[in-house]
């Protein structure tokens, strides 16, 4: 099993922890503008947002060698989730309603690093392993061919499986 990568729009995959993290953002929305300053619902939505938060720090916190007992704790990760999702499915004024959407289509995936204990809650060493050519293309604006670009991804890939592996 692997992480799943969901897409929010044609250019912008996110993996499990970043779809539960941006529950966490939804809590941290700006007031909105209507007379009197504060959208009424900023107290429920803060309130959802950190049990999503609590149950995703639960999540990350459970360790087990017993591979039933994951898988059986990862269902239940599954089923809170989506309790926590249900009220908002349908509900067009619902701020985290498009969320609780994918919450639902993913439920199975989102908890993934519990049943499986290999796999970890976040995929912060792929990022880190692609940030030196994120930062090298914004300075030199890219490659001037999709053969150069190539190239560019087929050497990096060797070079990190190398460097992973502890070759040089």
């Amino acid at each position: 099993p692997s992480h799943r990568p969901f897409r929010l729009s044609e250019n912008d995959d996110i993996d499990e922890a970043e779809l539960l993290l941006l529950a966490l953002q939804t809590k941290e929305r700006p007031a909105c503008s209507r007379p009197g300053g504060h959208d009424p619902d900023d107290a429920a939505l803060a309130e959802w947002a950190g049990a999503v938060q609590e149950l995703y720090a639960k999540a990350k916190a459970f360790h087990s060698t017993d591979a039933r007992a994951r898988a059986r704790v990862q269902r239940g990760f599954e089923g809170k989730l989506l309790a926590l999702a249900q009220p908002y499915l349908d509900d067009p004024l619902a701020v985290q309603a498009r969320l609780c959407r994918r919450m639902r289509r993913y439920a199975k995936e989102l908890f993934t690093f519990v049943g499986e204990g290999q796999v970890p809650p976040d995929n912060n060493l792929a990022e880190r392993s692609l940030r030196h050519l994120v930062t090298s293309r914004k300075i030199s604006g890219g490659t001037r061919s999709a053969a150069g670009t190539d190239t560019k991804m087929v050497l990096a890939t060797i070079f990190g499986t190398w460097r992973a592996q502890g070759l040089n």
